[in-house]
């Protein structure tokens, strides 16, 4: 590697790093301080951080929110319009950033405020030289990976059953439906069962429909139909059509995360109603194991009713085991002024095990005990043990454009507590309306049988609509 890419490199990880604090610290902020992102009467029991303001003829977001969010929308808009042309092998920026040459003496024409360097004129200029840094500041609106494309990446092969080849890169295969980047094409989704056979010497991890899972490559068969697995320790030939998903195993800890951040906003100006609500989740895939971290929140305002807020933030670990049976664990931390919670923490885990999943449906349950600690409003802190029967269960269709519905169902009886259950249930309906944004409506329902503050509401109902973004 040269220095020239290393210190590229060393610049697309500040733009990440400072993109996510940015995106989370928002969360965060307007979860834990919601007076510095509402414009209008100082709620009880918050601090009064930074200088006084007039008051408000109305109760809505702050102006600064929407200064921001124009700040975002420009600084994609210039990026856009300001693309540089490629010359030579390229680092291909995410969308609305660009592209940087590398070959020596390549120009970044325009980029923001007048520049125009040779970022990669001197193997002694750092990642903080001017250049590198109206890359980061374009980045920080949109904190997407980068990545290096080289032509060693797009060697992979499809045979349809038509009888024709697309050459391109092979992302993954799942619900049916192949993911596939070509030059000319862009990116392309293939369904499954028009596939006769594929080569790829990228790792996967291969799900075949007896249960079967191996990491390894594919090799084209000569007969039709077929493939070959070069598993890690065994090369072994099966019906194309008994693969039912693909998942990539990436080389980086970058490229193997991916997630979806949701945000939804209403407002009714009769009552001075305002609903937030932001929820993001990420997944880090390796091999047999999966880490998933779960953000949840949503914060209500209404003329004469006390402001309604939740929060859930969860960790979540799973190893696959032989079949499909796995171990799972998890850390969470809850809040829900409506149920009169103030905080709950909990860990736990259990086996679990997958009993259907195909290229339509997936059902997998986990049965498992925990510990958890809670204080409820005017109450002391208590310690519970529940026992705890989680259920997923996912409906999905590819079309072009991919639906989804899905449903959890948790059933905590607490051990320690005679005749208390707590049970919550939620069903989300998720329709992609372009690649990557999609459009969610999902209801949740939260039922604590007894709860300890005698005052504290049982159940707790939500209906909520968001707009979304996977990465």
């Amino acid at each position: 590697m040269t220095d020239q890419e290393k210190h590229l490199r060393q610049s697309a990880s500040v733009m990440r790093i400072l993109g996510w604090l940015l995106v989370v610290g928002l969360i965060l902020a307007m979860s834990v301080y919601p007076p510095g992102f509402m414009w209008g009467a100082q709620p009880q029991g918050f601090l009064n951080i930074g200088p006084p303001h007039p008051p408000s003829p109305y109760d809505g977001l702050h102006p600064y929110l929407y200064m921001l969010l124009a700040l975002y929308v420009a600084y994609g808009i210039l990026s856009e319009r300001t693309r540089p042309h490629v010359v030579g092998r390229s680092v291909h920026l995410p969308d609305g950033c660009g592209a940087v040459v590398l070959a020596p003496g390549a120009q970044t024409p325009g980029l923001a405020m007048g520049w125009n360097r040779n970022l990669m004129s001197s193997s002694r200029q750092r990642w903080w030289t001017p250049s590198a840094v109206v890359l980061i500041t374009l980045c920080v609106a949109s904190p997407l990976r980068a990545q290096f494309v080289s032509d060693a990446e797009k060697s992979d092969s499809l045979r349809l059953r038509n009888g024709d080849w697309v050459v391109g890169d092979l992302r993954e295969m799942e619900r049916g439906m192949v993911t596939y980047k070509t030059d000319a094409m862009s990116t392309i989704y293939v369904k499954w069962p028009r596939v006769l056979t594929a080569t790829t010497n990228k790792r996967f991890e291969i799900h075949l429909d007896d249960e079967r899972r191996y990491l390894g490559s594919l090799q084209a068969s000569e007969t039709l139909g077929r493939v070959v697995i070069r598993a890690d320790r065994d090369t072994f030939e099966v019906a194309t059509q008994s693969i039912f998903e693909l998942k990539r195993i990436k080389p980086n800890f970058w490229d193997r995360l991916d997630g979806s951040l949701d945000f939804g906003f209403d407002f009714q100006q009769q009552n001075a109603k305002t609903d937030l609500s932001l929820q993001s989740e990420t997944r880090y895939l390796f091999n047999r194991n999966r880490l998933n971290l779960g953000l949840d929140g949503s914060f209500s305002r209404q003329d004469s009713v006390a402001d309604i807020t939740r929060g859930t933030a969860q960790l979540s670990y799973a190893r696959e085991l032989q079949g499909l049976w796995f171990v799972g664990f998890s850390a969470s931390a809850e809040q829900n002024s409506q149920l009169s919670l103030d905080i709950r923490g909990s860990i736990g885990g259990g086996p679990g095990r997958i009993f259907i999943a195909n290229n339509k449906m997936e059902l997998a349950a986990l049965l498992g005990i925990a510990y958890s600690r809670e204080r409820f409003t005017s109450e002391e802190a208590r310690n519970t043990v529940p026992l705890g029967l989680i259920t997923d269960v996912q409906f999905f269709n590819w079309s072009g454009l991919s639906t989804d519905l899905s449903s959890r169902l948790s059933i905590q009886p607490v051990l320690n507590d005679s005749g208390r259950w707590r049970i919550s249930f939620s069903i989300d309906l998720t329709q992609e309306i372009l690649n990557l944004l999609y459009l969610t409506v999902g209801l949740d329902e939260e039922y604590d049988s007894k709860p300890p503050s005698a005052d504290a509401n049982k159940n707790d109902f939500r209906l909520t609509t968001s707009l979304g973004w996977t990465y």
